[in-house]
């Protein structure tokens, strides 16, 4: 079973591409790491309790916390996927950015994927969709006065300048840690061609 992180900011559409992947090609299955951290899994109680206010989110117990939590959901995941699943997947498709750097330390890793992507989105489209989706953002008319840095709404929504700075930082941790920066539709042909899902033109089937 080969295993795939595809990861990104926030934003960037890695979501409705999982759902893509799961739903179009054959033998994969998809994880959403969202979804790893809700309270019906093992650890996801503990990993809400982190989130407590009262538990400093920069501290160094946190981030050991936090990150012992997520890698148990991530190897539990791909035992499920291997030995419990019949017949087991092809292909395990993690989705979603493991990011730490909110709380002052790198992302959490997946030595186990063979597989790693970095979903690249245009600047303008990825800043439209993370600024429109949150609730803080009154309206959508709202979001280029917002991403001008002309308007802030909350202290909990970043500038675009620290977000950009944060895009940056990520996408270099990423790329340093082998990941290859592609859209959408260059994973999903990379993905289909592991698969053997393409005819001899390249198209997918």
């Amino acid at each position: 079973m080969h295993v795939c992180h595809i990861s990104g900011m926030p934003g960037t559409g890695k979501t409705t591409l999982g759902k893509f992947i799961e739903k179009g090609l054959a033998g994969v299955r998809v994880v959403d790491t969202d979804e790893l951290i809700e309270s019906d899994t093992p650890n996801g109680d503990a990993l809400k309790a982190l989130e407590d206010p009262a538990v400093d989110p920069h501290g160094e117990l946190y981030d050991a916390a936090w990150r012992k939590i997520f890698r148990a959901e991530i190897q539990r995941s791909i035992k499920l996927a291997a030995h419990t699943l019949s017949p087991p997947p092809r292909l395990l498709v993690f989705v979603g950015l493991l990011d730490h750097f909110g709380h002052k330390a790198p992302p959490v890793e997946i030595p186990e994927a063979r597989l790693k992507f970095y979903m690249e989105v245009p600047t303008d489209l990825w800043l439209y969709r993370f600024y429109s989706r949150l609730s803080t953002i009154p309206s959508k008319d709202d979001y280029w006065r917002h991403a001008a840095g002309m308007t802030t709404h909350t202290q909990s929504v970043p500038g675009s300048k620290e977000l950009l700075d944060d895009a940056v930082r990520t996408k270099c941790w990423h790329v340093d840690h082998g990941y290859e920066p592609l859209s959408a539709e260059q994973i999903v042909r990379k993905l289909s061609e592991l698969l053997g899902l393409c005819d001899p033109m390249g198209k997918v089937q």
